[in-house]
Formats: C-alpha cells, structure tokens, sequence
C-alpha cells in the first residue's frame, strides 16, 4: 500500500524498564501492559486521536492538534499515576510523516523516539515546534529544558519539558553544557545567560527592585515641596538608585539568601544535573499544590499595585499642592487677619506676599476672592476663584463661592454648574450642598431643594441652618408635620445653638398651621428670648394673636 503524507502531533510513548520487568515478572508484566493499551486507546479517542503503532516498547498517536496531543499526555499520566501504577515516558514532537496502515516512517518518527527517550518515568518532553503551538494554552505548564543536535532541516531541536502537577520533570540545565545522546551539547551564551540570571533569582530581583525604585521615585516628586524637603534631595535619590541597581544586581548574581543566611551562589558547573519528580506534599494546602499561583501571584500581585498608584497617584497627592514655604506662610497671616475682621489693606498685603512666591497658590487666591467680596469688588473676585479652581480643579471651597456668585449676577444654570462641581469634588462640603438647596428653592423647585439639604444634613449632623431652612421649606409646602420633625432633631443634635430662633420660629409656624396656638406662642416665645430683634418671630406672634382671638 502506498505511503501517504500527513502533517501530525506525534505522542511516543513506553513503559520505562519494561524488558526488565518481563524477565523478572512476566504475569505482573502482562497486567501493566493490558492496562497501559486500554489508557492509550481510551484516551486518544478521546482526545480525537489515532493510535498508529501500539506496543510496549514503542507506541505511537498521531493527532490533527499539538494542543489535544498534548491534553491527551498530560491525562494519560494522571491515569498512569493511579494504583497500579504504571511508568512511562512520553516524547511529543510535530512534523510530516509518511505512514501506512502499518507503520510510520520519516525523520519527525525517529526524533520523537529520541525525546521520549530523554523523558523521565512519568513525564513528558516536547519539541520547540509544539512549545510553539502550546505555550500560551491554559492548563499546560511548559519550560525550556535543553537543546540537542537532531537536525531537522538543518536546524537545532531544542527540548522542553512539560510542568503540570505531578509530572516527573528533569531540572532546568545549570551549566552551558548539557549532555543528550552521548553528545556534549553547547546552550548558546545568551540563552545560558538568561537562564543562569533566572537561576540565581537576579531576574526576579532586578523586577522588584525597578518597580520599588519607580514608587519611589514618583513618592518623593509629590511629597518633597508639600513637607520642604530640601531641593537636592529628589536628585540625590535618583542617583543612589541608579548606582544601586548594578551593585544589587552583582550582589545577587554573587550571593543567595537561604533560611541559613546569606550564602555565596554556586557557580553553573558546579551544581550538578539532578533530575527530579515534581509531586505536591499529601498534606500540601491549596497554594503549595498549584504552582501558577506560586509563580506568578506574586508578580501579578507587584503590577497591580504599581498599576493603582500610577492611576491614582493624584487622587492621593491631589491635596498635597506644591506650595513654597513663604506662599503658605503669608497665606497663614491673612487669613488669621480676614478671620479677625482685619484691614482688607493688611490682608492684601499679605496675600500679594504669598502670591509672589507662588502666583498659582489656589488658597491665597480664595481668600483674595473673599476680600473682594468684602469691598463688593465681583469682577476681581470671580477672577480670583477662577484663577484658583485652574490651579487647583479640586478646590470645592472656591467652585462653591463661584455658584454663589453665579446665582446672584449670571444665571442658574451656571450656579447649578458650580454648585455641582463643588460638591464632585469634595462630597463632604455641607455648605455647597446648602447653598444648592437655596438655589432650587429659589426656582421653585422644592424637591431638588429637599435633596440637597438632606444631602447637606446628612455630611453635617449638626448643620443648624439647613435643619432650619428645611423646616421651613416643609412649612411652606403645607407639610408642618415633617417640619415638626425636622426642627426637633436640630434641636436634640444643637441645643445650644446660636441659631435656634431661627428654629424656634419656624417650629412655631409648623404648629400654627396645625393651628395648635398656644405651642406656636411657647415657640415664638423661645425665639424671641434668643433674638429679639429677629423681625420675622415678631411678625409670627402677630398671626398667631390674631388666630387665638378669632377662636
């Protein structure tokens, strides 16, 4: 019958020492073998394979896919693990064969057979061609063993050596000279290199050390200027990094750091080629026995975190602005003088001190505003607030007197805009919540109104003018009940406010409209004790008069 040609995953595979075991047991011999056909033929049907030869000494599959090819092998040695176990060794190389219903033939044939031969009992080795095709499959553990010279087309085969829990996998080559079929075979220099850093963990150094370097490289440029730390600091870091980097990694190419302590690092051709079975401890919890997560957790775990700080980095150093010392310090004076009703004069001054040092500084800018303000001065105010919010776009305190400013002179549009800006970027700002409510009620729009000085109470429990305004906002829509409500938890939360006439007052107005007089009059008297000359209590006690002497 004539040969056909076929590109195939080729699966070779034995029973390792069976010609022994056939001299010395041959009933326990002939039991191994049944079974080792019956995991080989059950299997590659599965896995959409074809058995094409199938003896003890050699067996060989053939499969459309390197990766089932390879699903298939790693299953097939999971089943051989299981009592009785069964030893056998697996080679797993690609190519085009020539095969009859008899035999397959062909240079790929005899590769694969010299691959398996490489394989330790238990275990799997592929060729780079299947690396090629595998190599980013989950579920499939794979790493660089070892090159040979079995020419393919000229070219080199190296060998890798499939990884998965519980394979037996030869250790990774430590020297540049590495032994296959009777030849002394030389890794090329970069490769041994690469391999010889991995092994003396100066890779994974280096990659935690560039990463702790750029965390603290960014660390100290956002928080030199805000603590004033001295100018040559930053640069001295920098340059202590730099020279650190060579001298870490020849101190971890030179020595390894072991549970004994500190030890020098065994040259390559010294350490000598153990081949080993990777088996997880019967008592291994979760994380020793998946090595994925062993190896790579880590890392992930590092990027993430360097990830986070890169993308938030100004969220968490957003308020530490770069303010000189003198800007800050005449900033401190003026606004110890505004709080203290000094001479706007004497305020200025200080602030055009401050902005001298620091022409962006959006704090000096906001209180340059209020002094504005105070001298009626809208234009130069609003372009101060403008100033800061470009310097600072987070500066809620100067958007909140922008919305006032827009309310009052431009439109509620804008107002509505400002107000909201403020409250964005500092949810906690009561008073921009309040000054919103206003701004809704205002407009007659009382739900709104209602929501904002909820929200305004709720960042400030003891916000007695909301408590207050709210009171009254229910008052006006006829619901003196929930006014009731409002007005006494102010009270129970401030009860010594300045501002309770306020509170008083509109708590007697709940009760007039419910017309229960006599608690509006003990009110409007609590009100009256506190302010005076509060004219609104005045005008209240008139109502309420009149309501009495018409009953």
């Amino acid at each position: 019958m004539a040969g056909t040609r076929q590109l195939a995953a080729i699966v070779c595979s034995e029973i390792d020492g069976y010609a022994t075991l056939i001299q010395k047991d041959e009933p326990r011999a002939a039991e191994l073998k049944k079974r080792y056909r019956e995991v080989l033929n059950r299997l590659a049907e599965t896995y959409h394979g074809k058995i094409h030869q199938n003896s003890a000494s050699d067996s060989l599959s053939l499969f459309s896919s390197a990766v089932e090819a390879v699903q298939c092998a790693i299953e097939m040695q999971r089943t051989f693990r299981e009592d009785p176990g069964i030893p056998v060794k697996m080679g797993i190389h690609l190519g085009e064969i020539i095969f009859t219903e008899e035999e397959a033939v062909g240079d790929v044939v005899e590769i694969v057979r010299q691959i398996r031969s490489q394989a330790l009992a238990g275990g799997i080795l592929v060729s780079g061609k299947i690396y090629e095709e595998v190599r980013n499959q989950p579920g499939i553990e794979i790493s660089y063993l070892k090159a040979c010279d079995l020419k393919e087309q000229g070219a080199r085969v190296e060998v890798y050596a499939i990884t998965n829990e519980g394979l037996a996998v030869p250790e990774l080559p430590t020297s540049a000279d590495d032994s296959l079929a009777g030849e002394t075979i030389k890794v090329s220099g970069l490769r041994f290199f690469w391999e010889e850093a991995k092994r003396r963990n100066v890779v994974r150094v280096i990659a935690v050390y560039a990463g702790a370097a750029f965390v603290i490289i960014d660390l100290i440029n956002n928080i030199s200027e805000p603590l004033n730390l001295p100018n040559w600091l930053p640069t001295i870091i920098i340059l202590l990094i730099i020279v650190g980097f060579p001298v870490t990694a020849i101190f971890f190419w030179i020595f390894d750091i072991t549970p004994e302590g500190l030890k020098k690092t065994k040259p390559a051709s010294e350490v000598k080629f153990k081949p080993k079975a990777v088996q997880p401890a019967p008592d291994a919890n979760w994380f020793a026995r998946n090595k994925v997560f062993r190896r790579y957790l880590v890392p992930l775990l590092v990027v993430a975190l360097l990830a986070a700080f890169y993308v938030y980095k100004d969220r968490l150093f957003g308020n530490l602005h770069r303010v000189s010392k003198v800007a800050r310090e005449h900033t401190e004076v003026a606004i110890l003088y505004y709080k203290n009703q000094a001479d706007p004069a004497m305020i200025k001054q200080e602030l055009d001190l401050a902005l001298k040092a620091d022409p962006d500084y959006a704090v000096a800018l906001y209180y340059y505003a209020l002094v504005h303000r105070l001298e009626m001065d809208t234009l130069d105010a609003k372009q101060k607030l403008h100033a800061a919010v470009d310097s600072d776009p987070g500066y809620s305190l100067a958007w909140d007197l922008l919305a006032n400013f827009a309310f009052r002179q431009d439109s509620f549009e804008l107002a509505m805009e400002y107000g909201i800006q403020a409250i964005e970027t500092d949810p906690g700002n009561a008073n921009a919540a309040y000054n919103l409510a206003i701004q809704c009620q205002d407009r007659g729009l009382n739900s709104q109104a209602i929501e904002f000085f909820r929200k305004a109470i709720q960042q400030d429990s003891t916000f007695v003018s909301a408590y207050s305004a709210l009171g009254a906002l229910y008052n006006s829509m006829g619901r003196p009940a929930e006014a009731i409500l409002t007005l006494h938890k102010s009270l129970e939360v401030s009860p010594a406010s300045v501002h309770n006439y306020r509170v008083y007052k509109n708590l007697a107005e709940a009760h007039y409209q419910l017309k229960e007089y006599d608690k509006a009059q003990e009110n409007l008297e609590q009100s009256k004790a506190l302010n005076g000359e509060y004219p609104e209590t005045e005008k209240c006690f008139a109502r309420n008069y009149e309501a009495k002497g018409d009953m």
